[in-house]
């Protein structure tokens, strides 16, 4: 478990120091992600990390759970490399889009 909270610590800090931040690509003007900053000061974004299990199943119920969250807004999922090549992954994801978008969500 402990390195699974290091793994959330330490992507909740890369989007605090780099993709919250002004960036030289942009000549120091704008961050990667304009709506990172607020996001973190309002606390609405958290780091689910997949441990073990069924990748499938754990996409839907993070995504379920955010569906019924009333603080967060945006929930980073973290997954070992290799989990982007299982077979049919990204088809899972489009579906899920289909599902949800009529909920304001969408798996990028």
């Amino acid at each position: 478990m402990l390195v699974i909270e290091d793994v959330k610590g330490d992507i909740l800090e890369w989007i605090s120091n780099f993709v919250a931040v002004p960036n030289a690509f942009y000549d120091g003007k704008f961050a990667p992600c304009p709506y990172a900053r607020g996001a973190l000061t309002a606390g609405s974004v958290d780091v689910a990390a997949w441990e073990a299990g069924d990748v499938r199943s754990f996409i839907r119920q993070n995504v379920m759970d955010l569906t019924e969250s009333r603080t967060i807004g945006t929930r980073v999922l973290a997954f070992p490399p290799r989990v982007q090549w299982l077979l049919g992954l990204s088809e899972y994801i489009e579906t899920l889009n289909m599902e949800f978008i009529s909920m304001d969500l969408f798996l990028n």
